[in-house]
């Protein structure tokens, strides 16, 4: 996937763009919550959407990921800043979801990406997702370098860039 930045926090990924939610985009990203979370109202979702997006704080917010040529959401990732014992501050992402009919290999991709600049922003030392389950295995390598179930919570510590390269 070849990446580019856009205008307003945009990350285009090939054919995808990650973008913080707007209030357009509530409505029709509620199948994807509803897919991960299927106790939350569309109601209760609204709600906390909207609280979301009004409080515009860096700290915490909603990430979509979506068709470049389509409004509506494929993958949604809720996500806030956190401390952590063992790992300081870390990014956490509570539920990281996205529906696609042939592939949700790339939305899975883009929406770690993007979560992972806005950690890498935000100095933290890890990111914390909480996948919706399913059970299919999503080969996010690229990304973070194994395989990971969709299902359950995974922390990716975050290396420095120099700690990277030596490694």
């Amino acid at each position: 996937m070849s990446k580019t930045t856009a205008p307003a926090g945009r990350i285009t990924e090939g054919c995808f763009v990650v973008e913080p939610m707007t209030a357009k985009q509530i409505g029709p990203s509620y199948p994807i919550i509803q897919m991960a979370l299927p106790r939350v109202s569309r109601a209760d979702w609204r709600s906390f959407a909207r609280r979301t997006i009004a409080a515009m704080s860096s700290h915490r917010g909603i990430l979509v990921i979506r068709r470049r040529e389509r409004p509506y959401p494929s993958g949604i990732a809720c996500y806030r800043c956190e401390t952590d014992l063992s790992h300081g501050r870390i990014l956490t992402a509570r539920p990281l979801a996205a529906i696609d009919i042939l592939n949700t290999v790339p939305l899975f991709h883009g929406l770690v990406e993007g979560l992972v600049t806005i950690a890498r922003a935000h100095d933290c030392r890890a990111l914390r997702v909480a996948l919706a389950s399913g059970g299919a295995i999503v080969p996010l390598s690229a990304t973070i370098g194994w395989p990971i179930e969709i299902s359950g919570e995974y922390t990716i510590i975050l290396l420095p860039p120099a700690e990277r390269m030596v490694q």
